[in-house]
């Protein structure tokens, strides 16, 4: 097997890619390569649908169900050994693309060929389809994994609007309209087993497919590894190849269409949103496209973006964000998403927006900032090549998969591309503006319904119970049978002969990983300033403070100062700096800005080019100590929060972790900053008080040790001038004593294992649990710790057997189990339930059975789980971010400065007897009710059944 090469060349000049396609097949094959130890795959087809069965996304699920060469279960068992930290998949409106990652070469080739024996040889059975897709049980309850997660996503506001605006914007019934992972009424009643085989034989065809591989692999190695497979694709008939569906313009107006849709919600007062819609340019007009993307920038991107500014920064906010996306098909739809909306000034928006733009045609464009934006576009091209080159190439490849036209050629020439755009002047960009927003196509505006939230949750009682009425005992015993046959049928058995098949990959070679990357050239530095020595073009400045300092009524304001950071005012000396201009100066001066609160810690992060070192210092001097909290402001992002707030309360995931946080650890910043502890502190101060308490933080944060690290380059480092930053930001001469959130743990904890937390979410379709235990002698990295690390992946695997009670049974979609060092706490998870009840009593029921039944823990499966353990520790580490991440940790957390051989010895350790005693000692007692803290979010008629 000789592979043709198509066509090669290279992204931003300096990343190689080749493309391949296999004679006999015309499988195609594309290679981006680069250095590291991580090695991708993505496993592509076209798969466009014009109904609304969700056939894409159902066969995605079934093709996880073994092959005709390997049986269910043995392909998690196979990516484990081969060093992936598993499979994955997503299906997009014209897409569906597989995924995996594997550490090293020998363990990737070892592995893409039982990944894809799956994805084009599975066996798709009745019994699977039963199980994974949609079933009756014998109460006559829908259940099935895929109709499970549909069912938490289909009555979401965001999922109804956008559901509405593709309808408009391409016409009902078309492939870009349609939901392609199916609505629950057309899995209820038209997709079958039958449909979804019949798909897998039109489309997953080799010459439909794409192999995207990003990593160092030699294509020479990697035909012989599939080389078998090849030739079982040469012995295969497919049926003649036809475009039935194909891609579909928007449907044309002389007038934009303008459509109100309903979403469930507690009150009809609560916040929406508004969807708008603009044709834009054909595909293969990649410089126009991303002349588009700019103009939608400079509108958007800052507070001091006019639209921005016009909408969100208001005396009163019309919304809480502005944003835009584009949809890549050959001709491309923008769209402008306008979050937490005030829906009683919906027609006030869409006139202010088309006002606003009009305003910016009309007066002109910034050509100094349109600069910068399209400067700085090219360097966070060039950061992100160094961090993330599989996410720099793969959509480009994919595009070009699905749609040709030379679209992977010219994305090699992108940077010139991008510096021809720097050179153009104003009049360009008012036409590019003018151009784009002169024939706006759709709106949709979602509006919350009280009534809604209420008739949907008695339509699904009313609809079970006519069924079952219908159906009668006999035909609902049926149910009951063909399902218990279905998980009989599906339980994996896999021959001992498989596993001997693949051999252990050698992890020693790993090692290199946990080399250290601080400086050593720079002696006498306090334990607050630390310098990393990295391969990258840019400088990354990372503060870190611990919250400890600030008040109980200072920390729930943190989340305000950090949304407003570097947007406020500035006042330093005889220098006065709007708010605007500091939100303008930090578009100009940095590449990328990040502002958040994890735990107990505040991260302010900052990359920028070595160029503007001295300009970026100085910002960054004023922002840290000389930012107002002007009243005005400040109270713009209260009502953000407010609306946001007021979303998150609508999503019963997002409602569980708040709840957690809340009870268990009450006086925590996380606590503080819950949605619910937010929310009270917001209403019970004025604005003034807010802007107060803000300043009173903004002037707390420097003011004992926090730490700075900064990443650079050798070269870099050395022009850097220490003794003037640790002057700059009064960096102290004591290690900052970081405070983790074990510290906070709620003392009366056994109180609140006397009842159940329970929480009433309208708007929400399905439940989620979590279940947690006080573990006071968990640390980081201890031999207990990396046991439980090892029992994590052991529980969460889907064929195993607390997979099979829970997602196989079309109970809960997601199961998971957390064990934390940090918060000194194991945690249960149940997620996307469609029957809460049940899912708690099977989890319970397999730890029992575990106790009882020792043989249910399998040492293949313990095997499984060690290396999946392994690769958890080492797949962050490909990057130099993720190896000065790990460093920072070693320096901050207590207990991580362990080497990676260690915790790999450690693994390798752990027995399948150890998963028992675990399961004795402590998940015995998290499922046991009275024991544990447990907490539920279920939707507004559903109840939480007591043992």
């Amino acid at each position: 097997m000789e592979p043709q090469l198509v066509c090669s060349g290279e992204f931003y000049g300096s990343l190689p890619y080749y493309k391949y396609r296999l004679p006999g097949t015309d499988l195609t094959i594309t290679i981006s390569t680069h250095e590291g130890p991580m090695i991708g795959a993505k496993i592509l087809f076209k798969t466009l649908t014009d109904t609304e069965e969700g056939l894409p996304h159902t066969l995605e699920h079934l093709v996880f169900m073994g092959s005709d060469k390997y049986p269910k279960g043995f392909l998690d068992f196979a990516a484990s050994r081969c060093l992936s930290g598993g499979t994955n998949a997503w299906t997009a409106q014209d897409h569906t693309c597989y995924t995996v990652t594997c550490a090293g070469q020998e363990g990737f080739l070892n592995f893409l060929p039982i990944f894809l024996d799956h994805i084009l040889f599975p066996v798709l059975t009745p019994q699977t389809f039963t199980t994974e897709v949609y079933h009756l049980n014998g109460k006559g309850e829908d259940g099935g994994v895929v109709y499970c997660e549909m069912q938490s996503y289909e009555m979401t506001m965001d999922n109804i609007a956008e559901r509405e605006f593709c309808k408009v914007m391409w016409g009902e019934g078309t492939p870009y309209s349609v939901e392609t992972g199916g609505m629950l009424h057309d899995l209820r009643t038209t997709c079958t087993f039958e449909k979804c085989r019949d798909y897998h034989r039109e489309n997953y065809r080799p010459d439909n497919l794409n192999i995207i591989i990003h990593g160092m692999v030699d294509i020479g190695d990697l035909c012989k590894a599939i080389g078998p497979l090849h030739q079982k694709l040469l012995q295969t008939k497919y049926p003649a190849r036809t475009e039935n569906i194909t891609p579909v313009a928007p449907v044309p107006r002389d007038e934009m269409k303008e459509v109100t849709v309903k979403f469930p919600a507690p009150d009809d007062a609560d916040p929406g949103c508004v969807l708008m819609g603009f044709q834009s340019r054909p595909l293969s007009d990649i410089r126009g496209i991303m002349a588009e993307d700019f103009i939608l920038g400079y509108l958007t991107d800052t507070p001091a973006s006019p639209l921005t500014k016009a909408l969100v920064h208001a005396a009163e906010p019309f919304c809480s964000s502005v944003s835009t996306s584009r949809y890549e098909y050959p001709i491309n739809v923008i769209q402008l998403y306008i979050s937490n909306s005030d829906v009683s000034r919906h027609t006030e928006i869409r006139d202010l927006l088309f006002s606003t733009i009009h305003d910016v045609i009309r007066s002109g464009i910034d050509l100094d900032r349109i600069r910068s934006i399209v400067e700085n576009t090219i360097l966070r091209e060039k950061q992100t090549l160094e961090n993330c080159k599989a996410g720099s190439t793969a959509g480009a490849i994919i595009l070009d998969h699905l749609y040709g036209g030379g679209y992977l050629s010219s994305f090699g020439d992108i940077e010139s591309t991008l510096q021809s755009l720097v050179e153009e002047e104003g009049e360009f960009w008012v036409t590019t503006l003018a151009d784009l927003t002169r024939n706006p196509l759709v709106c949709v505006y979602a509006v919350p319904s009280e009534e809604m939230d209420e008739t949907s949750k008695q339509e699904d009682e009313e609809r079970v119970e006519k069924r079952k009425a219908e159906l009668g005992d006999a035909k609902l015993e049926e149910c009951a049978s063909i399902l218990e046959e279905a998980e009989a049928f599906n339980k994996p058995k896999i021959p001992d002969s498989l596993f001997e098949e693949l051999a252990h990959p050698d992890k020693q070679r790993f090692s290199d990983l946990d080399k250290s990357t601080l400086y050593t050239g720079v002696s006498d530095l306090p334990p607050t300033l630390y310098l990393h020595c990295i391969n990258s073009s840019f400088y990354r400045f990372v503060f870190l403070i611990d919250t400890d300092r600030f008040s109980a009524q200072e920390k729930p304001l943190i989340s305000i100062m950090l949304r407003s950071f570097c947007s406020l005012p500035v006042k330093d000396g005889d220098t006065t700096l709007t708010g605007d201009e500091v939100a303008a100066q930090r578009e100009e001066l940095f590449l990328t800005t990040d502002m958040t609160r994890d735990g107990e810690m505040i991260y302010l992060s900052f990359t920028f080019k070595p160029g503007n070192l001295e300009r970026c210092l100085e910002f960054l001097q004023r922002a840290l100590f000389h930012q107002v909290a002007e009243e005005s402001r400040i109270s713009e992002y209260i009502q953000k929060l407010v609306k946001n707030i007021k979303k998150c309360k609508r999503d019963g995931e997002t409602v569980m972790h708040a709840l957690e946080i809340q009870h268990l650890y009450p006086y925590s910043t996380a606590s503080r900053c819950s949605i619910f502890n937010l929310e009270q502190a917001l209403s019970a101060v004025s604005v003034t008080e807010a802007a107060a308490t803000v300043q009173s933080i903004l002037g707390e944060l420097m003011s004992r040790d926090a730490a700075l690290h900064i990443a650079a380059s050798q070269e870099s480092l050395e022009s850097l001038d220490t003794d003037r930053l640790i002057e700059m930001f009064k960096l102290g001469s004591t290690c900052p004593n970081f405070v983790t959130i074990r510290s906070f743990q709620n003392p009366d904890m056994s109180s609140l294992m006397e009842s159940d937390i329970v929480a009433h979410v309208p708007g929400e379709e399905s439940s989620y649990c979590v279940a947690v235990i006080p573990v006071p002698e968990l640390e980081i990295y201890t031999p207990l710790y990396v046991k439980l690390m090892v029992l994590k992946d052991w529980w969460s695997q889907l064929d195993g057997v607390v997979g099979l009670e829970t997602r196989g049974k079309g109970l809960s979609y997601g199961f998971y189990t957390l064990p934390s060092g940090l918060q000194a706490s194991i945690a249960s998870y149940l997620t996307q339930s469609t029957d809460i009840n049940k899912a708690y009593s099977a989890v319970k029921g397999v730890v029992g059975r575990i106790t009882e039944e020792e043989d249910l823990v399998t040492d293949i499966d313990v095997d499984l789980a060690r290396s999946g353990a392994f690769v958890s520790v080492v797949s962050g580490l490909s990057s130099p971010v993720g190896r000065v991440g790990r460093q920072m940790k070693k320096i901050h957390i207590p207990g991580f400065d362990v080497p990676i051989t260690k915790i790999s010895a450690m693994v390798d350790a752990v027995t399948k007897q150890d998963i028992i005693e675990l399961c004795k000692t402590y998940y015995t007692k998290l499922h046991t009710k009275g024991e544990a803290v447990n907490i539920y979010t279920v939707p507004s008629n559903k109840e939480v059944e007591e043992e």
